[in-house]
């Protein structure tokens, strides 16, 4: 799970923990959840929320989740190129007055 540690409305540090037992913060720190969120130290948390440049910060995606996309990518350009490849193929045969 990822926490973000917020100071004065700021995201100070991002935390990557298994489990979270017995922390104590300074004076004016807290932590919050930030798993479902791209969160990066210096974005803001106002109202429960946290900002990035006075928008909301989009959704996480972690690296598998990236890796797996991009495995799906490239998988359908593979199957694009081929079906590119086949008609170039059908094209130049009824150029030649073939049939196909």
């Amino acid at each position: 799970m990822r926490k973000a540690i917020i100071e004065n409305e700021k995201v100070i540090k991002i935390l990557e923990l298994s489990e979270v037992r017995g922390l104590t913060f300074p004076l004016g720190q807290f932590m919050v959840d930030c798993s479902n969120d791209d969160v990066i130290v210096g974005d803001d948390f106002t109202d429960g929320k946290f900002l990035r440049n006075h928008k909301p910060v989009g959704a996480y995606i972690s690296n598998s989740q990236l890796n797996e996309k991009y495995i799906a990518i490239e998988n359908n350009n593979a199957d694009l190129a081929e079906a590119v490849i086949a008609m170039q193929y059908e094209n130049e045969i009824k150029n030649l007055g073939g049939k196909i």
